[in-house]
């Protein structure tokens, strides 16, 4: 819902969760910046209930780490562990071989087919995906089978 990397989101720490503002402010490393963004319903919701849980920890990583036998450790998850899970839980659903990774490309690649129904388009997509330049969410956008389709009968450059 979110499009973060897998790092980011078990680099996630419990303050970084606002729950009253709805927002999650985090940090992504690979380019060196800070984001806030709003939390989708759904995940609110989801972070409401893990927060009513008891399971969360007062301070540091979101998301507990567990050992062999499945007991909860007062570390954080690994990236390493965050892939398996999803991968674990994907193969309940029929899904094989799904990676942690998939779904950051399935994110981007969602919000590349409707990047005209975002206010400022392709810099939305690029600031919502933590990417310094415009070049990895270009790869998202479907080439036009027009290269121009769109740009006459708007009325601008029809003269």
């Amino acid at each position: 819902e979110h499009g973060l990397r897998v790092g980011e989101v078990v680099a996630l720490q419990v303050g970084d969760v606002k729950l009253a503002a709805g927002e999650i402010v985090f940090y992504r490393p690979k380019v060196d910046m800070v984001q806030r963004i709003k939390m989708h319903t759904a995940t609110l919701r989801a972070m409401r209930a893990y927060f009513d849980s008891g399971d969360v920890p007062a301070v540091g990583a979101l998301l507990r780490g567990s050992n062999k036998s499945g007991a909860l450790t007062a570390g954080g998850m690994s990236e390493r562990a965050a892939t398996e899970r999803v991968r674990v839980l994907a193969g309940r659903i029929g899904v094989k071989g799904l990676h942690a990774h998939d779904l950051r490309h399935y994110w981007a690649t969602y919000w590349a087919a409707r990047v005209n129904r975002l206010p400022r388009g392709l810099l939305d997509l690029q600031e919502a995906g933590g990417w310094n330049s415009l070049d990895m969410p270009r790869r998202y956008v479907k080439r036009a089978e027009i290269a121009n389709a769109g740009m006459f009968g708007s009325g601008v450059g029809d003269d």
